[in-house]
């Protein structure tokens, strides 16, 4: 733990350094730990002809102010103007709603729109499968329950996540990626990482049944950095948070913490845990020796 705490990994659970050496299955959350967090909105589109994008762009990002999601944060970083929001919403996993001008605005994945705005919603999907075709990250935008149209935003990867991915495939542990987007972004995404396999459109309770299901086969690690992951987090065998750029809650949930969010640390971790694990079967081996020869 001390050896760690100089390279920036705070260790709040001694015996997860135990549990990480014989851990042979990473999950790791995209947005935030193997991407920068940095989400880029590039524009919003209107799927209907009475709905301007502008006034669109005005009302969503409005609501979208009091989230702390990166898309949310994305949205609003460039688009908010000034307006006055009520009856603000947060579904995890789902997407956020309130009220601007007297209209409900609703932003959000598919399945919450089909829930509470499904007018129009088929044309929507239709006129978007291209932005997501390109890899982009698309957010549903509803008003007063029909949906209207969608942000196209995109999230890059960290430097290191590419070779990070290597090195934990060199090192034997399976790597899995979870995340909310839909299959073809998040299918292109873990390809480009070299990651064994991709869980889409995750919500905070399929992350946490992913977890447990994976613990039927051996021991697990889950990385992420938000409270959607905390629950998976605290679930795992060991949980690492990205606390730079993370939710408290994630960081209070974890047993280990990255302080600077260098996601590259995890191959060194493993290496480590193992390594320490090995130093201390030999000493016990020693030391049965030794008080059998004496």
């Amino acid at each position: 733990a001390g050896n760690m705490s100089k390279r920036g990994i705070l260790v709040k659970d001694g015996g997860a350094v135990e549990r990480m050496a014989s851990v042979d299955t990473l999950l790791m959350d995209k947005t935030g730990t193997v991407t920068t967090g940095n989400v880029v909105c590039h524009g919003f589109t209107s799927t209907c002809d009475d709905v301007d994008a502008d006034e669109l762009s005005r009302m969503v990002s409005a609501v979208e102010s009091r989230s702390e999601h990166p898309l949310g944060r994305a949205i609003s970083s460039r688009y908010c103007r000034h307006a006055d929001v009520s009856d603000f919403e947060y579904m995890p996993g789902r997407g956020v709603s309130g009220t601007v001008d007297g209209r409900r605005i609703v932003a959000g994945n598919e399945a919450l729109m089909a829930e509470v705005c499904p007018e129009n919603l088929g044309r929507t999907l239709e006129d978007c499968e291209a932005a997501r075709e390109e890899g982009l990250t698309v957010v549903l935008c509803g008003i007063d329950g029909r949906t209207v149209g969608y942000a196209r935003l995109s999230d890059t990867l960290k430097e290191e996540s590419v070779e990070t991915m290597a090195e934990l495939k060199t090192m034997g542990v399976r790597t899995i990626m979870l995340t909310g987007d839909n299959h073809k972004v998040a299918r292109r995404m873990a390809d480009e990482l070299g990651m064994d396999d991709v869980v889409w459109e995750c919500l905070p309770e399929d992350k946490l049944r992913t977890v447990t299901l994976i613990e039927e086969e051996g021991s697990t690690c889950m990385v992420g950095d938000g409270i959607n992951d905390a629950p998976a987090l605290k679930r795992a065998d060991v949980g690492i948070a990205m606390g730079g750029v993370g939710n408290e809650m994630a960081t209070e949930s974890a047993d280990i913490v990255f302080v600077d969010d260098d996601i590259s640390k995890l191959g060194g971790v493993v290496r480590l845990s193992r390594r320490t694990l090995l130093t201390i079967k030999a000493g016990i081996t020693f030391s049965i020796v030794l008080n059998s020869v004496a």
